[in-house]
């Protein structure tokens, strides 16, 4: 159990290897978001996700960061965004 009262195990985003994803950092203040990061999902470790973007190097993102909300995380497909973290794809474009 972490200090946020969620497990780690029980962090799923539900990503599948080799589909290329959109890592959005909220901020803090006014809760806006922006795209940080745009790759292709590599690998689970046991505490953070790993991602390669087109330009052949790697960033990894703690899943912690994924529970509490300071980052989210949406499906590239087609021009077309789905989001991961809400449980259920849906067409933001």
């Amino acid at each position: 159990m972490t200090e946020f009262g969620f497990r780690l195990e029980d962090i799923d985003l539900g990503l599948t290897l080799g589909r290329e994803y959109e890592i959005l950092e909220k901020n803090k203040n006014n809760g806006d978001k922006k795209i940080c990061f745009r790759g292709i999902f590599e690998k689970e470790y046991e505490y953070f996700y790993m991602f390669r973007c087109n330009k052949n190097y790697c960033e990894c993102f703690l899943k912690v960061d994924f529970g509490i909300g300071r980052y989210l995380i949406r499906e590239v497909e087609d021009n077309f965004y789905f989001s991961i973290t809400q449980g259920k794809r849906k067409n933001n474009g």
